[in-house]
């Protein structure tokens, strides 16, 4: 007998959850995607404000 409240988990459980949490990071991602033109052009305007001498 394990050491454990938790209670095992199966090959199915395991798969479902694994798909959940890619299901979830693509809709993140999705949502994030038209922010990334925004944030380049972000980057850009502070490249280009930023003196030589700074880093």
């Amino acid at each position: 007998m394990s050491n454990t409240i938790a209670r095992e988990s199966g090959a199915k459980q395991v798969l479902q959850m694994g798909i959940i949490g890619c299901v979830i990071a693509l809709g993140v991602a999705l949502l994030l995607l038209p922010l990334l033109p925004l944030l380049a052009a972000l980057k850009l305007v502070d490249m280009l404000r930023r003196s030589p001498g700074q880093t």
